[in-house]
């Protein structure tokens, strides 16, 4: 079973709905999800963001305490050195004390470094995280970059019965998966990946079965801050693996309340947003284009990128102006900028949510 992004809060671990969710969990063999979020007591050096994400170690021996099977999270994202590598070095303690797996580290550029195996049930299954973003710790060592990944999965390939990938990337609150995130995914897969992970859009994107293999391109949030319509509904996801290897699998739908999770159990309003959110998945894995991407994307990117902005100038971050001048001058923004005109004039975005509707 897996899930996305969790800050694990206290005051989710506190809710009635944890109970629930715990419930759920532990009908399964293990679980894995993507840990959005350092894990210290120490105060650490704080990083010039718009969202700073910590919690106490307490929540996460919770969790541990709740859950009657292994629990293996991918802590190679971008929030996991918001308080610096003194924090992030603690996090790995303290995953390490919870008997907590984890993934996406490497101490060395080693092929079998960043490789978690792990035996449930005499199956001897290979995680590995990996990120596709730059604050890797020092000389690339630290997170795994997406760019190494391909050799240890050849290598997990050979050591491991079953191989899981957890990738942080592709563009937040977007609900289209890129081209390029597609052709990274069947690579990946002709490889030697049985289940690629997604996660970092915040919101859920399609689910593809390709040459038997499972890819989630995005399994969207768990429990975290929601901001935008599309980002408090997401899914857990139940895959069951038979004897000849065949891969199945079960959405569980989830909304998210004042960052707590629910289950949708009943057919409403909720439910229905959620299944057109998965049609839209769906529609855009078949119609994966870059024009599709881009414009998809363009709004979100804008606004999203405006509020952080102004979350950065609230906590009086130096030199704010001349990094934010810096950054409208950069490729990608200018590149958004053209893409947004092009969207208004031909309605492209608009044109495929009425196709769905």
């Amino acid at each position: 079973m897996a899930f996305g992004d969790c800050l694990l809060e206290n005051k989710f671990i506190d809710s009635l709905n944890f109970k629930d969710i715990c419930k759920i969990l532990n009908t399964n063999d293990f679980i894995t999800f993507n840990l959005e979020t350092t894990v210290s007591g120490l105060e650490g050096k704080k990083r010039n963001k718009a969202f700073n994400f910590k919690t106490d170690y307490d929540n996460l021996y919770a969790l541990k305490n709740s859950i009657n099977c292994p629990i293996i999270c991918n802590i190679a994202n971008n929030h996991i050195f918001d308080y610096g590598e003194e924090c992030f070095i603690d996090t790995i303690e303290n995953l390490n004390k919870s008997n907590i797996y984890y993934t996406g580290y490497s101490s060395n550029l080693d092929i079998e470094q960043g490789i978690t195996c792990v035996n449930i049930n005499n199956i001897k299954i290979a995680f590995i995280g990996a990120y596709n973003g730059d604050n890797v710790s020092v000389n690339n060592i630290g997170l795994t970059p997406i760019k190494n990944i391909y050799d240890k999965v050849i290598y997990a390939k050979k050591i491991a019965d079953l191989v899981i990938l957890h990738l942080h990337w592709g563009e937040e609150l977007s609900l289209c998966q890129s081209p390029r995130q597609v052709n990274i995914a069947h690579k990946l897969v002709d490889l030697g990946a049985d289940i690629i992970i997604g996660h970092h859009p915040h919101v859920i994107q399609a689910i593809e079965e390709y040459k038997g293999s499972l890819i989630i391109y995005s399994l969207g949030n768990f429990q975290i801050i929601t901001s935008d319509i599309d980002d408090k509904y997401s899914h857990i996801i139940q895959v069951f693996v038979d004897k000849s290897r065949k891969i199945n699998y079960k959405l569980i739908p989830v909304i998210i309340k004042n960052t707590i999770p629910n289950v949708l159990k009943k057919i409403n309003d909720e439910h229905n947003n959620y299944k057109k959110i998965v049609s839209l998945n769906k529609y855009y894995l078949e119609n994966c284009t870059w024009i599709n991407f881009y414009c998809e994307v363009v709004e979100n990117f804008f606004s999203d990128s405006f509020s952080a902005w102004r979350l950065r100038k609230l906590k009086k971050e130096k030199n704010l102006y001349l990094k934010f001048i810096r950054w409208c001058i950069t490729k990608k923004v200018i590149t958004m900028f053209f893409v947004y005109l092009f969207n208004k004039m031909f309605r492209i975005k608009e044109k495929n949510y009425e196709k769905i509707s």
